[in-house]
């Protein structure tokens, strides 16, 4: 990727164009590296979520996933 991403981590300024991966090295949850590691992982998995490989690699939390959703999907309150 060798794209360098803030560490901001208010939702409010969020880009909401981002992909999840980029999302998650912007909030500071994961490296450029553990994008590439992820990436890897789906050409082998091809049927698997992004956030689930992510996941079940240990590398971050559904938590952080829920983070890139409710960026992503606001919903109104």
């Amino acid at each position: 990727m060798g794209t360098v991403y803030g560490n901001d981590d208010s939702m409010d300024t969020a880009d909401s164009t981002l992909r999840v991966g980029e999302f998650l090295v912007s909030i500071g949850a994961m490296t450029d590296a553990d994008v590439a590691r992820v990436l890897e992982e789906q050409t082998q998995r091809p049927y698997k979520l992004f956030g689930q490989i992510a996941i079940d690699l240990g590398l971050i939390s559904d938590g952080a996933v829920d983070r890139y959703l409710e960026m992503k999907y606001p919903v109104a309150r």
